[in-house]
């Protein structure tokens, strides 16, 4: 078995006395990673956030293995208020709302998406579109042996809605980047709307900065002008950064979103670190 690092474990003072069918669970759930943020459903304040990883993050090997660590860390036996699960597998598809058809979930699949498993939909209502990907088999089954309750979104769900909430006023072109581990999300607004969305796999530091490049050169966005707002695995110090800041002049680091609070607990890591990650509170 391969050894599981704790990357970050920080949380309120707080968070032991709360009651936690007042809390809201968000987990973020992927191949290489397993992390979690608790929510103070009362307050509207994340109390709590941890970040479970193995070296460089290669493979776990299973699903299992994120859901062993959660089950050593006892949520089966807590009741929470809510628990919402972001998948970081497989890439997935935007279907436009007026198009999308239920008995076709498997044709978008194997025209998009290279993937098995169980094809499922999230809908993102401020779109309004489909975001259609696979469940591998079994993670459901495990899933159901900790929570009674549960709902599961493609990670690029939270990420989509959150830009689109974070920037409904916003008349500035924009780029969002997000680094999970090997997988960059990419997504971008023109004048206040949504444009544009894709997931790369990243195996270097040019791969990095190439996507961008290429989105960016798609959109007919300058690279010395677009601001780019980065999250997730990525640091001023990172190979990736410094690439990457030779040909985009406006990169910056996203903040936390903004419809929640946060414990103090949490200031000591970057907020664009777990910015993806707190935005699982607000899928609905």
């Amino acid at each position: 078995m391969n050894t599981i690092l704790p990357r970050i474990h920080l949380a309120d003072e707080q968070l032991q006395r709360l009651n936690k069918s007042n809390c809201g669970l968000a987990v973020y759930l992927s191949p290489a990673r397993v992390a979690w943020s608790i929510l103070d459903l009362i307050h509207h304040r994340v109390v709590s956030v941890s970040d479970f990883s193995n070296e460089k993050h290669a493979s776990f090997g299973s699903w299992e293995e994120g859901i062993r660590i959660l089950d050593e860390n006892d949520f089966g036996l807590h009741t929470f208020g809510s628990v919402k699960i972001a998948l970081g597998y497989g890439k997935s598809l935007l279907v436009p709302g007026d198009i999308f058809e239920e008995g076709e979930l498997k044709t978008y699949l194997e025209f998009g998406i290279s993937s098995s498993g169980e094809p499922v939909k999230d809908f993102i209502a401020t779109l309004p579109a489909y975001n259609v990907y696979s469940i591998p088999a079994g993670l459901l089954e495990g899933v159901r042996k900790l929570f009674e309750t549960f709902m599961t979104v493609h990670v690029s769900t939270p990420f989509i809605e959150t830009i689109i909430r974070e920037n409904k006023h916003q008349r500035e072109n924009r780029m969002f980047a997000n680094l999970a581990e090997d997988n960059l999300h990419l997504a971008a607004i023109e004048q206040g709307k949504f444009v544009f969305y894709n997931c790369y796999s990243i195996k270097s530091k040019e791969d990095f900065s190439y996507y961008m490049m290429a989105a960016a050169e798609e959109l007919s966005f300058h690279p010395e002008q677009i601001i780019v707002s980065l999250s997730g695995d990525i640091t001023p110090d990172s190979e990736n950064y410094q690439t990457a800041k030779r040909f985009l002049k406006n990169l910056t680091f996203a903040d936390c979103p903004k419809a929640l609070k946060y414990s103090a607990k949490l200031d000591t890591v970057p907020k664009h670190l777990f910015a993806l990650l707190y935005s699982i509170h607000l899928c609905e």
